[in-house]
């Protein structure tokens, strides 16, 4: 009996060993890294934010709240904010990204003030 005792406790601490590392490694599977809200410009994103800052300027134009001072200086920062984002579409950096959408934040500034 002593034979049989020992199978059986060889037997089921073998299955439960192999039991245990797969239900580690299958769990393991499915944990995954918290990912973070990526707020990297691209170059849609950057030509994205221009139309639509674009389309607030066009509106409070439109409504007529702007003085010509202020349509100079519109006119002005817009074009700077394009110029922007074309030079980081055609020569792509961090630092280009950055200026352009620094540029667009300024836009966007200028259109509220």
């Amino acid at each position: 009996m002593t034979n049989f005792k020992k199978y059986i406790a060889t037997y089921f601490t073998k299955r439960i060993t192999v039991v245990v590392l797969l239900s580690v490694t299958l769990l393991g599977g499915c944990q995954t890294h918290p990912r973070g809200l990526d707020l990297t410009p691209t170059p849609r994103t950057l030509v994205y934010s221009y139309i639509i800052a674009n389309g607030m300027a066009r509106g409070r134009i439109m409504r007529g709240a702007v003085s010509h001072e202020q349509l100079i200086a519109l006119a002005k920062i817009d074009r700077q904010a394009l110029l922007s984002i074309l030079i980081a579409q055609r020569y792509p950096s961090h630092r280009n990204f950055h200026l352009a959408e620094d540029a667009v934040i300024a836009y966007l500034a200028a259109i509220e003030s």
